[in-house]
């Protein structure tokens, strides 16, 4: 949805769309972390990612090379519902971590940029064929996961907690291909 404005072979306009999103994404990371009293732990940390709801609120310039064709940049506000959860494990060793998991979920507000080609068909100069990318960054979502226990002797003495935060960045880029309608 939007509203463009014409000024011989200059275009100016402003855009909104909002649409349901399926962007995930896994990472795994694993490191060595020093635990007391003074003992190296290998740890293993799943991360999960998703995107379920996108949307954007962008300005847009472009400019007419021919009567129709449309060379356009646009740019402006994204945003979108995020979700992250992260689980770790430990490899084993004299000095044990019990498992550690968090999640969170809201929504997330940034920026995005990018550009796009119009075209009208044939058929009628009203409907126009369109190709667009798009940059977005919606920029972090960090967390607290649940304290794991650091224990010896398989965890029949508890020694201590560690407590981890997660980080998941929700950036990407996008192509769409579409086709408008212009109402006159």
């Amino acid at each position: 949805m939007g509203y463009n404005y014409q000024a011989d072979r200059w275009l100016w306009g402003v855009e909104a769309d909002a649409s349901y999103a399926d962007f995930k994404g896994s990472d795994i990371e694993s490191g060595t972390a020093l635990l007391p009293p003074a003992s190296l732990a290998n740890i293993t940390a799943v991360g999960e990612q998703r995107l379920n709801f996108f949307g954007t609120l962008r300005g847009r310039a472009g400019f007419l090379p021919t009567n129709s064709l449309l060379v356009y940049a646009t740019g402006g506000l994204a945003y979108g519902h995020a979700e992250s959860s992260t689980n770790t494990s430990d490899a084993g060793a004299p000095i044990l971590t019990a498992p550690a998991s968090g999640s969170a979920s809201r929504m997330l507000a940034g920026w995005t940029a990018g550009g796009g080609l119009e075209a009208a068909l044939p058929v009628s100069s009203a409907w126009r064929f369109k190709i667009e990318y798009l940059y977005y960054d919606l920029g972090k979502l960090t967390y607290t996961l649940s304290p794991a226990a650091v224990c010896a002797g398989a965890c029949a003495t508890t020694i201590g907690f560690v407590t981890t935060t997660a980080s998941a960045n929700f950036h990407g880029s996008i192509v769409r291909i579409g086709l408008n309608y212009e109402f006159h």
